[in-house]
């Protein structure tokens, strides 16, 4: 692809979408490669704890936006209104994300799929591309030196 159409694509496929996306490949491959599927004991027990952390993450980053009264629309960056960095924005960049990604997590491993844990990384490539570098543009856009210290001493993802 060239990077003209890479480039289109930034910012097209909202968060929600390219989770759902996910979970449906998820579960092809766990139909698709059944031999590929492992059962593990006590996996339930990690996997609910996956969960429980990403919906944490979720909710609790949600509600500092709420609080500073700025957006998080994924795919309106260039209108927040204050940057956003306590709770877990002081370990990563990206905890609404991180959290997605860790409910993803959570499924693959209740799957008990190998293949469907390879859309977790898949996951966070496609975001990191397409939402994760436009959004950063649009933050240091907006908040200039602020967020660029922000950027300095927070990691992008953990």
């Amino acid at each position: 692809m060239t990077a003209r159409r890479l480039e289109a694509l930034e910012l097209k496929v909202s968060p929600a979408k390219c989770f759902s996306i996910s979970i449906a490949l998820m579960v092809t491959f766990y139909f698709a490669f059944p031999w590929l599927n492992v059962s593990i004991p006590y996996i339930g027990v990690a996997s609910a704890l996956l969960a429980g952390a990403g919906v944490l993450l979720l909710l609790f980053s949600g509600f500092l936006f709420k609080k500073q009264g700025t957006t998080y629309h994924p795919g309106e960056p260039e209108k927040a209104t204050s940057l956003v960095t306590g709770g877990a924005y002081r370990i990563t960049r990206n905890p609404m994300y991180l959290g997605l990604a860790l409910f993803l997590g959570s499924i693959a491993l209740s799957m008990g799929s190998l293949p469907a844990l390879l859309v977790v990384p898949a996951f966070l490539g496609w975001i990191t591309r397409f939402q994760v570098i436009p959004e950063e543009r649009a933050l240091e856009s907006c908040f200039g030196d602020e967020y660029r210290a922000f950027k300095a001493r927070v990691r992008r993802w953990i």
